[in-house]
């Protein structure tokens, strides 16, 4: 299994048995020096395709350092699209939420 670094807007094509770790590196982009994440929660939404059988999650974590977030996609059907979200809290105080996505297109690959 491997990982993907993804960012906000991106567009990742993923086979229909692939199961692959995706990370989404919000220090790049969206954290200040010294903030870190508190929480991370991630939403998958059809976007076009199949109804069924959808393409599922697992693995959610926040790696060490928590500056960054992951998780992992697996199944799918060629055809399908999905908007993958990932909705933070931030360390800060008040605490900020934040929230980014990527598209994920499945293909015979």
């Amino acid at each position: 299994m491997s990982t993907t670094f993804i960012y906000t807007g991106g567009v990742i094509a993923k086979g229909p048995t692939e199961s692959e770790v995706y990370v989404m590196d919000w220090s790049s982009e969206h954290l200040q020096a010294g903030v870190t994440i508190a929480n991370s929660v991630w939403t998958i939404t059809r976007i076009s395709g199949a109804p069924s059988p959808l393409m599922t999650k697992d693995s959610e974590s926040i790696p060490a350092g928590a500056r960054t977030t992951q998780v992992r996609l697996l199944g799918g059907v060629i055809g399908q699209q999905y908007d993958v979200s990932n909705t933070i809290t931030t360390t800060e105080t008040p605490p900020r939420i934040k929230d980014r996505s990527f598209t994920v297109t499945i293909e015979d690959l």
